[in-house]
């Protein structure tokens, strides 16, 4: 009779673990589903806070709308290259060797240092991570066309950089050698 109290008591032992680990297992999987869908929704708009700009020339004005300005000048007018590829930014990360002109004001101490060529590949890394399609300078062009990153995409992207971006291109144009 022992015997058989002790065999039972094992095997309530064996069913209480296995439904222990049962929702061990939903809990995790409920809770990478939550995060998942978190990490998606913080990657819609990465643009967020981004201004329509001039061509020529990045302002600094303050952004006036949370949404991103529509995309133009590409090369099939519909705001998209025939290259489907997401650019980073369209991913919402950033690539390069100088996130920082993305995320907060440089000053002197960041460019210091650094030669012509570093200085305008740290000013246009700014652009390419937008997808931009550098035409003029082929040194440039090449560079980046040889960066695993870098998706050309759009012949204009001044609307799409955020303060710290507009900011940030005229700072280092401006301490750039001559």
């Amino acid at each position: 009779m022992a015997q058989d109290s002790f065999s039972s008591g094992k095997s309530s032992n064996s069913r209480t673990t296995t439904l222990m680990v049962f929702l061990g297992v939903i809990v995790v999987l409920l809770l990478t589903v939550i995060v998942l869908i978190l990490k998606n929704n913080a990657n819609d708009n990465p643009n967020a806070g981004n201004e329509t700009v001039g061509k020529d020339t990045v302002s600094q004005q303050t952004p006036t709308s949370t949404q991103p300005a529509p995309r133009q000048d590409t090369p099939n007018g519909d705001g998209n290259t025939s290259n489907e590829r997401l650019t980073p930014m369209e991913r919402g990360i950033l690539p390069g060797i100088y996130p920082q002109a993305s995320t907060r004001y440089l000053d002197m101490d960041d460019l210091a240092g650094k030669s012509a060529w570093e200085l305008q590949v740290m000013r246009n890394e700014v652009f390419a991570r937008y997808g931009y399609i550098f035409k003029r300078n082929k040194d440039i062009k090449n560079y980046f066309e040889s960066q695993s990153w870098y998706v050309p995409k759009y012949y204009n992207v001044d609307h799409m950089l955020n303060q710290y971006e507009k900011r940030n291109v005229n700072f280092i144009k401006n301490n750039e050698p001559k």
